[in-house]
């Protein structure tokens, strides 16, 4: 993850630009990245709860999984990470 990101940091060399934005021509999207540590509430599958349960629980984001579609996360309760696409993100209780 660090080497993603260093990837697509602004180079002075390069006049502020990121290098994939040099290459391609394209403007750089970052909106999918994340901020570490925040607040996320990941979906639970139906298969894994029953009628009464929750269908999210709160979990703590730590990071993107290598060679797979999804999120790292901390779950506090059952004390186990969680691997998931399926997660809302509550970025805004870690800038107040």
């Amino acid at each position: 993850m660090a080497c993603y990101l260093i990837n697509r940091s602004p180079r002075a060399s390069l006049g502020g630009k990121v290098v994939e934005e040099v290459w391609t021509g394209n403007a750089v999207d970052f909106s999918h990245l994340r901020i570490f540590g925040c607040l996320a509430y990941v979906h639970v599958p139906s298969d894994e709860r029953s009628k009464l349960d929750a269908k999210s629980k709160k979990c703590i984001f730590l990071g993107y999984k290598k060679s797979v579609k999804g999120y790292k996360f901390w779950d506090p309760v059952d004390k186990k990470v969680v691997i998931s696409r399926d997660a809302v993100f509550d970025e805004q209780s870690m800038l107040q």
